[in-house]
C-alpha cells in the first residue's frame, strides 16, 4: 500500500454537498445517487459526529430496491447480493457511525485490509507528512482526481456497452462487477 493508515477526521462539521451521505451507483440511464436522509443535521454548522440519520423515511429499502435494479444481471449480484444489503440495514442513529461501520464491512469483504484511526482533533491544515483528502471528492466537482498516486483502472461494468466505462462510482459497482479481483482492481490502480 502507498500509504501506512488512515486518518478519519472526526471534529469536523458536517459538508453539504458532499459524499459523507451519498454514494454514486450506474443504472442503465447513467449514474443515480443514493443519500441518506439527515434530520437536524443539514446545516454545515453541525459537527460530523452529531449528524443524525433521518429514521421515519425507508430510505434502505429504497436504496436496495435501486441496487437490485442496477446490478442485479452483475456477475457477482448473487453471490455479494445478500451480504450488501444486511450491510446497508445496519442500524445506527448517526451518519459518522454508520459509515465506519459500512467503511469496515466493506472493506473486509474486497479483502483489504484498513489500518485507520480517528482523529484526536481539528486541524485545518494538516501536519507535514499527511495527505489531506477531507474535502477533494464531491459529487459536483468536474475534476475528482484523489490523489498523484491514484489512477482509477477500468474493469468491466454492467452497462458499459451502453453507456462507456463510467469513473468513480461506488465501490459497489466494482464489487458487484469484479467480485474477488475487486482488490486487485484497486491496488493496480495505485501508482508506486
Amino acid at each position: 500500500m502507498m500509504y501506512d493508515g488512515v486518518i478519519f477526521e472526526q471534529f469536523e462539521n458536517y459538508q453539504k454537498g458532499s459524499y459523507r451521505n451519498k454514494c454514486r451507483i450506474i443504472q442503465s440511464s447513467g449514474f443515480q445517487t443514493l443519500s441518506i436522509p439527515l434530520s437536524k443535521g443539514k446545516n454545515e454548522k453541525k459537527p460530523i459526529r452529531e449528524v443524525e440519520i433521518h429514521s421515519i423515511e425507508n430510505w434502505q429499502r429504497q436504496h436496495w430496491q435501486s441496487i437490485k435494479t442496477a446490478y442485479g444481471r452483475s456477475p457477482y449480484f448473487d453471490y455479494y447480493g445478500e451480504e450488501i444489503e444486511a450491510i446497508l440495514h445496519t442500524k445506527c442513529d448517526l451518519l459518522f457511525d454508520y459509515n465506519l461501520k459500512v467503511l469496515e464491512k466493506v472493506t473486509k469483504i474486497i479483502g483489504m485490509d484498513l489500518k485507520y484511526t480517528l482523529s484526536e482533533n481539528y486541524k485545518e491544515q494538516p501536519v507535514d507528512g499527511l495527505v489531506d483528502l477531507r474535502n477533494v471528492l464531491k459529487p459536483k466537482k468536474k475534476n475528482n482526481n484523489l490523489d498523484k498516486h491514484y489512477i482509477e483502472r477500468p474493469y468491466p461494468q454492467v452497462f458499459e456497452d451502453r453507456l462507456g466505462y463510467c469513473q468513480n462510482p461506488s465501490i459497489l459497482d466494482l464489487i458487484f462487477c469484479s467480485g474477488p479481483s475487486a482488490i486487485l482492481v484497486l491496488e493496480n490502480s495505485i501508482i508506486k
